[in-house]
């Protein structure tokens, strides 16, 4: 059985920034230890800004609470989030997620990223599989083949509408943010004539500073917060522009976060994007297309799996040595952690050519006696 078990956390991000600083080593734990509890075939973790996913190949259901307590997730917390999907829906939800529709921020790419990383850690740890493996690189060959087709990170304008409602009695406006969705309510805003200051992380790219706009080092935004009477986030970065502490400075203001993750903490209520009431006719179409798409995906990808390869079964017995022999290349003190990896890499793929060619010999013996 191919699944994943997952929490989403989009309604508080708050919950999920420990888990997604965690360094590699760290997330490698987390893998090693619900991999110990479950044992099964293969396992990835995957951690985007708003969600924790195990995807897996076994022969039962993933524990949540493994994952919860290799987490150091509360139980009761927890279980408002979870969900699981098996199979081709497990599939479809994977090539959705790395399309970026199913994103605070509609469209993101860096969720591409994110796959390749939990990819890669899985197979460095071994507890990839064929299977597995192959699903989680046709995801990211998804996404990427997506994208040269059709543009996903769409905005409609009644974004901006929405976002000038709410502001109809502020005069002047800090935008946080440079993107394409920052440019977009920027201009609306000074279209009706509103001050609004714009902030850019380096002072030297003009060219992102929409025409009227006051720019702002992003370095110093915080001394903006005070002068101006309503406050976006529109950052499209990994990272937290408002923080707790700012809350003082910001409390009074009208406060849109439009950002990914969440940007401004849930203590000061701040107007979230699906707060808005508005209509999404182009993301509407782009959801319709991608959904298609990725059903169309997963349907070719479970087709392969019933036609498996020699070349997918040495994947799986490289992937498996690759397992067994990472405790002990861990314990080789004088190697380096690249020294490791690169060490590990070897032996998997050496394996992975043996039984290729034992395999290929085996056939053509075969043939010779037939």
């Amino acid at each position: 059985m191919l699944a994943v078990i997952g929490f989403d956390y989009k309604d508080d991000v708050s919950l999920i920034r420990e888990i997604y600083n965690l360094e590699y080593e760290q997330r490698i734990a987390v893998e090693k230890r619900i991999y110990k509890e479950n044992r099964p075939e293969a396992l990835a973790m995957l951690i985007t800004c708003t969600r924790v996913e195990f995807y897996f190949v076994s022969d039962r259901m993933l524990s949540f609470e493994s994952a919860e307590r290799a987490l150091g997730l509360n139980h009761l917390e927890a279980a408002k989030h979870r969900y699981q999907l098996e199979e081709r829906e497990a599939a479809i939800h994977l090539y959705e997620l790395s399309s970026g529709i199913l994103s605070p921020l509609f469209g993101e790419d860096t969720i591409v990223s994110q796959i390749s990383e939990a990819l890669e850690r899985s197979i460095f740890v071994g507890q990839g599989s064929g299977a597995l493996n192959r699903l989680l690189s046709s995801a990211i060959s998804f996404s990427r083949n997506l994208r040269k087709d059709r543009k996903i990170r769409v905005f409609d304008s009644s974004i901006s509408s929405a976002v000038l409602q709410k502001l109809e009695k502020a005069s002047s406006v800090l935008v946080i943010g440079s993107g394409e969705l920052a440019r977009l309510v920027t201009s609306a805003l000074l279209k009706e004539g509103k001050k609004v200051f714009m902030t850019l992380r380096d002072m030297d790219k003009t060219f992102l500073l929409v025409p009227g706009a006051v720019a702002v080092s992003y370095s110093e935004r915080r001394m903006w917060f005070e002068k101006a009477d309503a406050v976006i986030s529109a950052s499209s970065g990994l990272y937290y522009t408002i923080e707790e502490s700012d809350i003082p400075s910001l409390e009074g203001k009208v406060l849109i976060d439009l950002a990914i993750p969440y940007d401004i903490p849930t203590a000061l209520d701040p107007i979230r994007l699906e707060d808005l009431d508005i209509d999404t006719p182009g993301r509407n179409e782009v959801v319709k297309y991608v959904s298609s798409y990725a059903k169309n995906a997963s349907d070719d990808f479970f087709s392969n799996l019933d036609f498996l390869d020699i070349d997918l079964r040495a994947q799986d017995v490289s992937l498996e040595v690759v397992r067994r022999m990472h405790g002990h290349v861990e314990k080789l003190d004088a190697l380096s952690a690249a020294q490791k990896k690169s060490l590990l890499e070897s032996i998997g793929d050496s394996v992975k050519k043996a039984y290729i060619a034992k395999q290929r010999q085996f056939q053509k013996t075969r043939k010779s006696l037939e």
